[in-house]
Order: C-alpha cells, then sequence, then structure tokens
C-alpha cells in the first residue's frame, strides 16, 4: 500500500488511466492502508470507469461495501472463495533437542 500511496502522490495523473485497482490485504489498517482507501475514493470522484477490487481473508464487506458504496449503482457482491485447513502437528525446539517428538518420530 505504501509503495502505490507514493507512487500516486507522485503521479496523480497517472489515475485517470486506471481501470482497475486490486488491493490485497485490504483488512490490514494500517495508516498507508488507510490512507491509500481515502485517495482511491477521491480518485474514483473523478475517474468513475475505476473498479476497486479488495481482496482479504478477513474483511469486513459490509464495511468496505458501505465505504465505497457512492461509486456504485448496486451494492458490492463479496465473492468468497472456500479453503481447506489442514492438520497442524506443533513441535517444540526443546523437545527435538531432547528427543521427545510427538509420536516418536519426525514427520
Amino acid at each position: 500500500a505504501g509503495y502505490l500511496l507514493s507512487w500516486l502522490t507522485a503521479n496523480p495523473d497517472s489515475a485517470k488511466s486506471m481501470t482497475h485497482l486490486i488491493l490485497d490485504e485490504a483488512h490490514i489498517r494500517s495508516a498507508d492502508m488507510e490512507l491509500l482507501l481515502l485517495m482511491m475514493r477521491l480518485v474514483m470522484r473523478i475517474n468513475s470507469h475505476l473498479r476497486v477490487i479488495l481482496m482479504s481473508a478477513t474483511m469486513e464487506a459490509d464495511f468496505f461495501g458501505n465505504y465505497f458504496a457512492e461509486f456504485s449503482d448496486q451494492p458490492p457482491v463479496p465473492l468468497s472463495v472456500g479453503g481447506r485447513l489442514f492438520p497442524v502437528n506443533v513441535m517444540h525446539l526443546d523437545d527435538l533437542v531432547d528427543g521427545r517428538v510427538p509420536g516418536g518420530k519426525l514427520p
């Protein structure tokens, strides 16, 4: 977010040529991300064809949908991509050094 924010700040006219902007990890609420989201709202006011795509594993879709609602005739539709969980074996370095390995052997 920081690089894009710096680039747009230094080259504001470059946003006019954008058609889509994809932001990953939108849930990370850093100062850079907050300023970038604000800048995207301002850019969308003068570049109405810009489409912002936000991606996150833990995003509050309703919050961001309301944040950008004024720029669309229809509400945004969240897209959920299912995933799978994999089993996790917890092993500590001290146990390995002392020869105590869960299950008696290394995976």
